[in-house]
């Protein structure tokens, strides 16, 4: 018997990242190893739904929903939205009733740092 899943199927690809604060520098930690990406079902916030979490309505909050993992608000996601790279800073996260295989989380777009001094993989 399969499991049924809450969303469609993922096919967003995404880099989910958080940073590390050093005496020399920022260090960035990607929570997957290299040349990998997570899949995701993304979907861009409806303006009542900005309206709604009092966000600003820049086009710039997203949802998306992965297989489970150990995140964190102060975690950053990467993606492509179809006009390039884009980086958003995940927000609010819904474990989905704890008991299920998929997490979602919004995120809002933000300004990515220009430097690191080192970038890891796990």
């Amino acid at each position: 018997m399969f499991k049924k899943f809450r969303h469609p199927i993922k096919k967003t690809d995404i880099r989910i990242y958080y940073e590390d604060d050093t005496e020399l520098g920022y260090i960035k930690t990607y929570i997957i190893p290299l040349n990998k990406v997570l899949k995701a079902y993304a979907r861009q916030l409806s303006a009542n739904e900005q309206m709604a979490a009092d966000a600003s309505q820049d086009g710039g909050e997203y949802e998306f929903t992965i297989m489970k993992r150990e995140i964190k608000r102060d975690m950053f996601v990467e993606f492509n939205n179809g006009f390039g790279t884009q980086t958003l800073q995940i927000g609010a996260i819904d474990m989905l009733e704890f008991y299920n295989s998929e997490i979602t989380f919004r995120a809002s777009a933000v300004t990515p740092r220009d430097e690191y001094i080192e970038v890891r993989w796990t």
